[in-house]
């Protein structure tokens, strides 16, 4: 064909390129000369059309659709010669198996079948006949292209078979397989003959045949009698469906198929599940660090920075030595020192450096995520210049003797220790570089023994790691100039994905994100940490069962996860979820994969979203993290944090007991929404364990506690205890513990003196403990009681307030078998014993008792009252704050779902003579209570000055009758003021 011809708009058109443009033509060189190749011959034979040929239809064409055993087939007759055989076809199938021809002899005793095999699509000739046991051999597709010899490739492949008395002959695509062997009893081939299937216990072919000739005889298809042909069977067309074409496996898996569907082999992709879709790596080390940091410091493993997205997964090594921290270490094959010598040239010498499996992008995503990352560089010299500006090469530009290359492929002319922009090492940088250099050590005065030295930390994330490194200025190989290097790991710690955390404290709240465009495959994987046990888009069924619904049109579709632990245990927790044309997936944490496959039959029914995300929208609360949807990473704490959704989210993970608010060592109890303060193993109680436990003892009475039923009946050789009081009497026990026998007792009670005794026999005999203030301790103040052994129960410690501690050390007066143990106590006393009357009873208001892990308070005062508590008489103690006020937490602001915000694109439906009379009815109502206001001011001002008229005064009514003038009255009342007549001032 001629060059010129390509120039033809009509050719351009037909090979489907766009019409040209003026300005930018795309479309083929149109002259060898532009294509840049010698001896190009471009030529063609035959008529050329410049429109593509319609297709024609092929009426031979026959399509057995499904597979089923031997029930699938053409069933046809042929007289004639008997004594031989010859059949041909041209067949095109994806499915490995199934019979292709078959025809038997003497009731299936003897037969002929030509077959495919299902485990590698080879073809099968099989035959048993009279006077011979069996031929048979098998054929694979020799073609180069064909995968392990398939002949279940999609494409047309012919046969031709022909068998006689003395000869089996097969060609196959040209190729010839003969078998020259006389049977010893004579051949006859009986009329039946099945195209398809039709051999017992065997399945049909599944794919497309034509020009089928058995005997000589064509097949053509409306001179089959319709019993004779399955009704499943179509003519006319191939309606085959080549399934791997698009690859509609992921991360470049091989693709496989049958007549049914297609497969995919994911090994050594990195990937799983049908598809090849979902990642099997953890997406950083701070995942890794939730299920693994505990078994060792450090551990190489792959991760997958956006899981099913487009980065590729790498090795990295994670160190855990701060759990809370996890650091990343990306290592290269050459981190020793290695040697340069006999380059003399600026950068000269070049080495790249392998970071094995890690890309360009992977290590770009992993040092933006990270908020720190460090490779430490190092360079020995003798005689030779670093960073030195090579003579000779101008001052604009900036070249040195040596640099290195970012991951982003710029050359960096700053070492470790130095910054961008300045060509300095760590000396340069600090001032203190050796000799008259002002950027390096090595840029100095040179120096062979020992070498100068460059060291220090790369740190500007965006640079890094060292991708490649450049090195001049080590002269020859005979000379005293030479250089080492070395580039360490790169290490970076801190996680922005996993800090990409945000906290659901309202059971409405939502997070809006964009729509998801999510055809063939949709994953989404994300952390969660909850108390929560029921919520959408997660459930937790019973806090051990993580379940994904999913609706596309043909009903709910449910997988659920059952796990052998609590999921809503309050610690991270990874899900990865996924959905492809082939099935969907449910993992949480390490557990096996929940699947639920989607049926061949139909057509898959793909996600139709068009309207936004809503994750979380239904009673969830708790904290989300490192959530990706299709590989992409979604900026849920930048929603938060923009103000684009605010109500019940907080940007990070905060947990309301973060800071614990519980008072008194009160166990905080998480929620999310709201926090719980279990104050049961404190003396406190109220909201947050901030109200003292007190009761006021009106006339002596008698708190009994029984501690034998309780299974506590271990003794004590060391114990604990604390109350507190208010009291004006000077009688009366504190505390009382008794033990087994009536010589086994602990009594801390108010002495005569107004004082404290401990009053004490547990085996080695009675004796006292006593404050030795001169304080009155019952005057009506409060006062703090602190008592306890040590030493093994023999020296005892006694404080009251800030006062002095008093100890007693019994250990001078006991021998090393002493008994010191308080045996199996059994009743524990407040106020007073059994054995005192009423009246000696302790009198005020008692408040934070305990006796090691009891409080005694706290049990009188629970509703309901434990059965072992006794209160005699029943009624007489209280419960009393002992004036001490509660401690309270400050009030949260409220917060309030804002309102759905009014479309813009949708107007009020309303007619304009509605509003104008609903604005006239308005301002008639409000003008009528104007002047109606108005008027009531008008009426009280009117009547308030009529008042004011009249006043009263302290003038005689009587003289004021009998006078003429006002004068004379006022002379004649009597106003009771003084007389200053009768007053008398005298002076000495």
């Amino acid at each position: 064909m001629n060059e010129t011809v390509w120039a033809n708009e009509d050719w351009l058109d037909a090979l489907g390129y766009p019409p040209r443009d003026p300005i930018l033509w795309w479309g083929p060189p149109t002259t060898t000369q532009q294509l840049n190749i010698t001896n190009l011959a471009i030529g063609g034979t035959g008529v050329l059309q410049q429109n593509c040929l319609p297709p024609v239809a092929d009426p031979t064409v026959i399509t057995f659709p499904r597979i089923e055993q031997s029930l699938v087939f053409i069933k046809i007759e042929r007289s004639g010669e008997t004594s031989k055989m010859t059949f041909s076809l041209d067949f095109r199938t994806f499915n490995k198996g199934g019979t292709l021809f078959y025809h038997s002899v003497d009731n299936d005793k003897n037969f002929v079948s030509l077959e495919m095999e299902d485990t590698f699509g080879h073809l099968i000739v099989e035959i048993i006949m009279p006077g011979v046991n069996l031929i048979r051999y098998t054929m694979p597709n020799e073609d180069s292209a064909a995968l392990n010899g398939t002949f279940a490739d999609g494409l047309w492949h012919s046969i031709y078979f022909e068998m006689s008395q003395t000869t089996v002959r097969t060609v196959v695509d040209g190729r010839e397989y003969s078998n020259n062997q006389t049977f010893t009893e004579s051949i006859n081939f009986e009329k039946v003959y099945y195209i398809g299937g039709g051999r017992p216990q065997k399945f049909s072919f599944q794919g497309c045949m034509r020009r089928i000739n058995v005997n000589a005889q064509d097949l053509v298809w409306a001179q089959l009698d319709p019993e004779s042909r399955s009704s499943e069977i179509v003519n006319g067309s191939c309606l085959i469906t080549d399934r791997c074409s698009p690859n509609p496996c992921k991360h470049e898996a091989p693709c496989t198929q049958n007549g049914a569907t297609f497969f995919c082999d994911c090994t050594n992709t990195g990937y799983s599940g049908a598809v090849c879709h979902q990642s099997e790596y953890f997406t950083s080390c701070s995942e890794v660090g939730l299920f693994y940091g505990q078994m060792a410091p450090q551990l190489n493993v792959t991760i997958d920075l956006d899981g099913s997205g487009v980065l590729d997964p790498f090795t990295v090594l994670c160190d855990f030595t701060d759990r809370s921290n996890p650091e990343t270490r990306i290592q290269h094959t050459d981190e020793n020192f290695l040697p340069v010598d006999g380059f003399q040239n600026p950068g000269s010498y070049k080495r790249t450096l392998n970071y094995g499996k890690a890309s360009r992008a992977a290590l770009a995503e992993l040092t933006r995520r990270a908020v720190y990352c460090e490779q430490s560089v190092a360079y020995r010299c003798w005689n030779s210049k670093l960073l030195a500006k090579p003579q000779g090469y101008g001052d604009g530009t900036e070249l040195t003797w040596g640099w290195w290359v970012s991951r982003s492929g710029r050359p960096r002319y700053y070492w470790g220790g130095g910054v961008p922009g300045l060509k300095m090492c760590d000396c340069g940088v600090r001032g203190t570089c050796t000799g008259n250099s002002m950027t390096c050590n090595c840029d100095g005065d040179g120096s062979d023994a020992p070498p100068l030295v460059d060291t220090g930390l790369l740190t500007f994330k965006e640079d890094l790691p060292v991708w490649e490194v450049h090195f001049g200025d080590t002269g020859t190989l005979n000379d005293q100039k030479r250089a080492e290097y070395s580039i360490q790991e790169m290490r970076c710690s801190g996680d922005r994905f996993f800090d990409n955390t945000v906290t659901f404290v309202k059971l409405d709240a939502n997070l809006e994100l964009p729509s998801v465009f999510a055809e063939y495959e949709f994953d989404m994987s994300f952390l969660f940490k909850t108390t929560i046990k029921d919520a959408v888009l997660m459930q937790n069924v019973g806090g051990i069962a993580f379940r994904f619904a999913y609706n596309v049109g043909n009903g709910l579709q449910v997988l659920e996860v059952t796990t052998a632990y609590w999921l809503n245990n309050n610690q991270w927790h990874v899900v990865r979820l996924e959905r492809n044309r082939k099935e969907s997936r449910l993992i949480v944490d390490t557990n096996p994969a929940q699947v639920l496959v989607e049926p061949n039959e139909r057509s898959f029914l793909m996600f139709n979203f068009d309207q936004p995300l809503f994750a979380f929208t239904d009673g969830y609360v708790g904290c989300i993290s490192n959530l990706l949807i299709n590989g992409v990473v979604q900026d849920i704490r930048g929603i938060v944090e923009r103000g684009e959704t605010t109500y019940g989210l907080r940007a990070g993970c905060q947990p309301r007991c973060a800071n614990n608010p519980c008072l008194n060592r009160g166990v905080c109890v998480e929620f999310y929404s709201h926090y719980y303060c279990e104050c049961g193993l404190t003396r406190y109680r109220g909201f947050i364990c901030g109200r003292e436990v007190g009761g006021t003892f009106s006339n002596g009475p008698m708190i009994k506690i029984d501690l034998s039923s309780m299974g506590d009946s271990l003794g004590t050789l060391e114990e604990y205890i604390t109350v507190g009081f208010k009291s004006k009497s000077k009688s009366g026990i504190l505390m009382e513990m008794l033990g087994e026998g009536k010589q086994n007792y602990i009594i801390i009670r108010i002495n005569n003196n107004g004082g404290i005794t401990i009053e004490f026999d547990v085996g080695f005999g009675r004796f006292e403990v006593t404050t030795d203030y001169i304080v009155d301790l019952s005057s009506g103040q409060h006062h703090t009681i602190k008592a306890w052994r040590t030493n093994i129960g023999q020296v005892w410690h006694l404080q009251v307030d800030e006062y002095p501690e008093v100890v007693k050390d019994f250990r001078p007066i006991l021998s090393d078998t002493a008994d010191t143990r308080l045996d199996k106590p059994r009743f524990l006393y407040l106020g007073r014993n059994d054995s005192m009357q009423q009246g000696e009873g302790f009198d005020g208001c008692m408040y934070g008792a305990q006796w090691n892990n009891l409080f005694p308070l706290r049990m009188v005062f629970e509703d309901p009252r434990n059965p072992n508590v006794y209160i005699e008489p029943e009624g007489a103690v209280t419960e009393n704050k002992c004036g001490f006020e509660e401690i309270l937490p400050e009030p949260e602001p409220i917060e309030i779902r804002p309102p759905i915000p009014f479309p813009t694109n949708l107007t009020l439906i309303g007619a304009e003579e509605d509003l104008r009379q609903q604005r006239m009815i308005f301002g008639i109502v409000g003008s009528l209570l104007v002047l109606t206001i108005l008027a009531i001011f008008i009426v009280c001002c009117r009547k308030f000055t009529f008042k004011k008229g009249n006043y009263r005064t302290k003038e005689a009514k009587i003289a004021a009758d009998n006078v003429s003038t006002v004068d004379e009255a006022l002379a004649a009342a009597n106003t009771d003021l003084p007389d200053a007549r009768t007053k008398r001032e005298w002076w000495l």
